[in-house]
């Protein structure tokens, strides 16, 4: 499944599909944040973390970031660290 289709599915299901613990989805990057949802944070409710440090963690351009599924070393319900690339 392409990135476009990841981020549509997402955004248009009433019900959204399950996201293992310890991963991410980028929806999408707002100024200097990225949208995230996680097992915690659904895409009505994602968590904002600043797009750069998923960049440089993740070694992925912040203009890339929309549709990328991530690992992550620590989440929590306010913030996560430890990006890389599924």
């Amino acid at each position: 499944m392409g990135r476009d289709e990841l981020l549509a599915m997402y955004r248009a299901a009433d019900e959204e599909p399950p996201i293992p613990e310890g991963e991410a989805i980028v929806l999408g990057t707002v100024g200097e944040w990225a949208e995230l949802a996680t097992a915690r944070h659904t895409a009505r409710e994602p968590l904002r973390v600043p797009a750069e440090r998923i960049a440089q963690q993740a070694g992925v351009p912040v203009g890339e970031l929309p549709g990328c599924r991530l690992r992550v070393a620590s989440l929590g319900e306010q913030d996560a660290d430890g990006f890389t690339l599924v």
